[in-house]
């Protein structure tokens, strides 16, 4: 993102959660896109991840309660709203997009809508419900990590091999964790 606002890197792929931030900072004026997909290829739509809010089981009532409370509260049409127009975050609850703060910012930003339409154009598939892995935290890290070297000029060829062999690692590890 560094390189993309100082005007080095012409185009970045990036979470929603983000646009916002890049397109407040940028000295330029910010496009924002649906991921590309190969030619030959229908497209299928994206896949969402991100943070998550959990209730954990097991505390006291009233504990209980007032996490439910604020987890209502949090996924209102109102507080979606507001989070998505701030960060570029998707709101999980639909009707925020009905909301007149998202009308008024999409007038202003309409980059704020592009990453929506695609989300809502996803369909729905094996390849687009997510990965079911236990890893993630590393995966992310190894894949931060080899973007970062070929974005500061790398080999992409060396940066992917070694990409994919520490994922497989990573993937043999968490497999033999669970006993698979």
């Amino acid at each position: 993102m560094a390189g993309f606002l100082a005007g080095y890197v012409s185009m970045f792929l990036q979470s929603s959660a983000s646009s916002k931030d890049v397109i407040d900072n940028a000295p330029f004026e910010v496009g924002v896109a649906f991921l590309p997909h190969p030619e030959n290829t229908e497209r299928q739509g994206v896949v969402i991840g991100g943070a998550s809010l959990w209730m954990i089981d097991g505390k006291p009532e009233a504990e209980q309660k007032a996490a439910w409370e604020f987890m209502k509260y949090v996924q209102s049409p109102e507080v979606q709203a507001k989070w998505h127009v701030g960060t570029g975050y998707f709101a999980i609850n639909p009707a925020a997009y009905d909301e007149q703060v998202v009308k008024e910012a999409y007038e202003k930003m309409p980059q704020l809508q592009v990453t929506v339409d695609q989300l809502q154009a996803t369909k729905s598939s094996y390849a687009t419900q997510g990965g079911v892995m236990d890893m993630i935290p590393q995966e992310r890290k190894i894949i931060e990590t080899a973007l970062e070297t070929v974005y500061n000029g790398g080999d992409v060829d060396k940066a992917y091999e070694t990409a994919v062999e520490q994922l497989n690692a990573a993937i043999e590890q968490a497999n033999a964790a669970r006993g698979e």
